[in-house]
């Protein structure tokens, strides 16, 4: 599931823009070719370097190890050492370098990996990426160029690029998130030249109605805060409580991974997740303070050691259920909220309730290669348990004001973010 942070950011967006109506003012059937797969923009494949290279990985550089966003070529593929080439390689990765990405969604850094030969390196700003693509000659050239250097998300789901008789390329692309003042969502047609400028020359306003539940993981024994977020400040409570009720969680798991010897960076990823939990909670309630709200403490005695089967089960229907919608639900309010303190606060919380996600999928993969197939059967049929319920859960509304200061989601817009990665995440 190394996918959901873009996975969750293009369903976001989507959903966000979604229920827009207005008159159709730019002819969409005019593009005739498609840079992405699916959701994700993926052009690397169809570029021409200018300068002579085996591979090239497009890579998030706040991500560790690297997460491969798009390829081309193969790595080392002409080294003679290839074993010497792939340790270069792997030595270029650093939080620090790359160019800054910002597309009104959670911000990162991105650089491109390239080998000629026994020749490793790192490209890492804009004016390096238009040095190694040159002329701009390809669709997948210019789509990349405006993706990697834009604030311009290219319009995936149908053809979004078209070459023109000069050479030269348009690309449909939206800005915007719709959230607060001045941010409408917008539809472009954007042409980018040979030598790699770049302008819009058509804009369409979208109109869209005003923008639901903080799932994450419970432990064993946990039960929910009273308060039924009748305002704002006990929304925050009670998400703080449940942000507290994560970290035992957390560190049970680390303890129960370490007694049946998982992966250490299994074990090192759930303690992470636990420390990560102790600053949700206190960034969480001090929003539920400023808002009037009390989170109750949240108390657990340390639990049993359990078998591997039960470990897998809770870890599949909290972890790769709730959590990951959680993650996602995190990612729709940093877009949502119209509060900047909240929103700066749910920047944090979705990057690394996304990450714990991904640990979940990772705990996941690692717990059911170690049991019986009838184990793995009664752990599936509690996903999709859990997932059917998880569902039905959404029908409660939350307070008005969470909905627009905070940027919950409404009963229908959690239904939408849910139904749109279903069939992604949790298909049979």
């Amino acid at each position: 599931m190394s996918r959901l942070p873009y996975l969750f950011r293009s369903v976001v967006l989507a959903t966000l823009a979604s229920g827009c109506v207005g008159g159709t003012t730019i002819d969409r059937a005019k593009f005739t070719a498609d840079v992405c797969e699916g959701s994700l923009v993926k052009p690397l494949s169809g570029i021409k370097p200018a300068i002579a290279i085996d591979g090239a990985e497009l890579r998030d550089a706040f991500s560790t190890p690297p997460q491969v966003l798009d390829t081309f070529g193969t790595l080392c593929g002409t080294a003679k050492d290839k074993v010497a080439c792939q340790k270069a390689v792997e030595a270029l990765h650093r939080d620090d370098i790359g160019w800054f990405i910002s597309r009104g969604d959670i911000g990162g850094r991105h650089y491109l990996a390239t080998t000629s030969g026994e020749e490793v390196r790192a490209v890492t700003t804009i004016a390096e990426l238009k040095s190694l693509l040159g002329v701009i000659d390809t669709a997948d050239e210019a789509a990349l160029l405006l993706h990697e250097s834009t604030a311009h998300r290219i319009e995936c789901g149908g053809n979004n690029v078209r070459s023109l008789p000069d050479g030269s390329f348009e690309v449909l692309t939206r800005t915007g998130s719709g959230c607060g003042k001045n941010d409408d969502v917008e539809l472009h047609v954007v042409r980018v030249g040979r030598d790699g400028s770049i302008a819009v020359s058509e804009t369409e306003t979208l109109k869209r109605s005003n923008p639901n539940c903080v799932v994450g993981r419970r432990p064993e024994g946990f039960e929910e805060p009273c308060a039924e977020g009748r305002d704002l400040g006990e929304f925050f409570a009670r998400m703080a409580h449940l942000e507290a009720a994560a970290v035992p969680a957390f560190e049970r798991l680390a303890r129960e991974l370490r007694a049946h010897r998982a992966p250490r960076k299994l074990i090192a990823a759930a303690r992470r997740s636990a420390r990560d939990e102790v600053r949700h909670a206190h960034a969480v309630a001090r929003l539920a303070r400023r808002f009037g709200g009390c989170p109750e403490p949240v108390a657990f005695q340390e639990l049993a050691i359990r078998e591997l089967e039960a470990i897998a089960l809770e870890n599949a229907t909290e972890g790769c259920v709730r959590e990951t919608f959680g993650a996602l639900v995190a990612t729709y309010q940093a877009h949502a909220a119209r509060d900047p303190q909240i929103s700066k606060v749910m920047r944090g919380i979705a990057q690394d309730e996304t990450r714990h996600a991904q640990l979940s999928w990772e705990v996941a993969k690692w717990a059911l290669s170690k049991l019986d197939g009838e184990a793995r059967t009664r752990i599936d049929a509690a996903v999709a348990h859990a997932v059917a319920t998880l569902r039905h859960d959404m029908s409660t509304p939350v307070c008005p004001e969470a909905i627009e200061l905070a940027g919950f989601p409404t009963p229908e817009r959690a239904r939408a973010l849910f139904d749109a990665i279903a069939p992604e995440v949790w298909a049979a």
